[in-house]
């Protein structure tokens, strides 16, 4: 499947706020009922994975998996997530992987590969490389995420220079939501603070490394935070 870019974006505008800003938000970037689309399968989907950071080791539980642990080790890791979120770098988040290579995402062909295959390539990598400016980068990774009450991102650059990251993306897809629920995407300047909410259909583009986090979601929140997100990598495309 292919997706339909909003025929009345001003790419040029675009590509002038990222150029003197290091980042942009365009507001409904897919055509409405491909981002309903997205929206959709993601409201169906059940098998969310709990992802979450222990120092440098990450751990992912399905359903299953959550519902077999003891809660004495449960206790102990949200302990061990809650304490890392005081001192470190600490996330907590619902997701859903994308895997990297062609192959991969056309054997599985549900709409989150097949956004990222259009984002590697034709109309949605071609925007992509107008916008940022970014001409050498090869394909988009990404994961599909839902941010659940508690669940949060602290501040980090997305520096990581073995993976060829170029610049980061982050497809909003979660309808009337409010900021005072949380899942704030806020980027730490050196002299203020700039926070976008989950804008539905929105996109976000930045430059990296850029300091950032995700605020955590409130326990009143009625439904998920949910995005699609990852980066604009430079390096060899998976087969």
């Amino acid at each position: 499947m292919t997706f339909t870019l909003n025929p009345n974006l001003d790419l040029n505008a675009l590509a002038q706020t990222f150029s003197a800003r290091g980042r942009v938000q365009v507001e409904d970037f897919l055509a409405l009922e491909d981002a309903e689309r997205l929206h959709d399968s993601l409201v169906r989907e059940q098998q969310w994975r709990l992802t979450f950071n222990v120092g440098q080791k990450v751990f992912e539980f399905s359903p299953e998996e959550l519902n077999a642990l003891e809660p004495a080790r449960r206790k102990l890791l949200d302990l061990q997530v809650t304490g890392g979120a005081r001192s470190g770098f600490q996330y907590r988040y619902h997701s859903l992987r994308i895997p990297d290579g062609q192959a991969a995402r056309g054997a599985a062909p549900d709409l989150r590969n097949q956004l990222a295959a259009w984002l590697s390539e034709g109309a949605g990598r071609r925007f992509l490389r107008t916008v940022t400016g970014v001409s050498d980068f090869n394909f988009v990774d990404g994961q599909v995420t839902a941010y659940k009450p508690g669940d949060f991102l602290t501040v980090h650059d997305d520096a990581a220079p073995r993976t060829s990251r170029r610049a980061a993306y982050v497809l909003n897809l979660t309808k009337d939501w409010r900021p005072d629920w949380g899942g704030l995407l806020i980027f730490h300047d050196a002299h203020e603070l700039a926070a976008w909410p989950p804008s539905f259909n929105t996109l976000n583009l930045f430059r990296i490394p850029q300091p950032h986090s995700v605020s955590a979601v409130v326990s009143s929140a009625p439904r998920p935070r949910y995005s699609i997100s990852g980066w604009l990598r430079s390096g060899p495309r998976p087969p």
